[in-house]
């Protein structure tokens, strides 16, 4: 631990690991600043976003086109700190999806369903939870409604994180 409290060395290796065409990839998920490019290049995620952020969902992302899921796949295999030019970023995630668009549906499906797992360790419930608590912070008016959670293991107190689904996907070991 640094004297600022945690250091980069503290945070430790991704949780999640996916396996495709027999290689084992860490999975990063999305931080902030990925969804943030993602937005930019993508101003349809923002608007769906503002309807409600449970209608974000890997149904609604691959209705909007396969770019766009492609996009948050690759994002979610790229370490973002890793990159501190914002083109040389573009272009790794750009030659994901390249890559990516040769994979099949179902490998696809279970790398999507992990970026999205890794991005919201406690499942969608919760996370919609947060988010909407935060945005009450900025904007103290009525605020966005959100599902109940229907994962009983997992409450707002509940900070460890959920397995992978076992679909071909897999936590690392420690």
């Amino acid at each position: 631990m640094s004297e600022y409290g945690v250091g980069l060395i503290d945070l430790g290796p991704p949780e999640f690991s996916v396996t495709l065409r027999g290689r084992r990839h860490f999975v990063y998920g999305l931080s902030a600043l990925s969804v943030f490019d993602l937005i930019k290049l993508h101003p349809e995620i923002q608007a769906l976003m503002q309807q409600q952020f449970s209608a974000i969902t890997p149904e609604n992302l691959m209705k909007m086109g396969p770019v766009v899921a492609l996009r948050i796949m690759a994002m979610g295999l790229l370490k973002r700190s890793g990159f501190t030019d914002e083109k040389k970023w573009l272009e790794a995630v750009n030659d994901g999806i390249r890559q990516l668009a040769d994979l099949g549906m179902a490998e696809q499906i279970d790398l999507l369903d992990t970026v999205l797992t890794a991005t919201m360790p406690q499942g969608k419930d919760p996370f919609i939870e947060r988010l909407n608590h935060l945005k009450s912070l900025f904007n103290p008016g009525p605020q966005e409604t959100s599902a109940p959670s229907t994962n009983s293991h997992a409450s707002s107190d509940d900070v460890s994180l959920r397995t992978a689904p076992t679909h071909g996907v897999r936590p690392l070991d420690s």
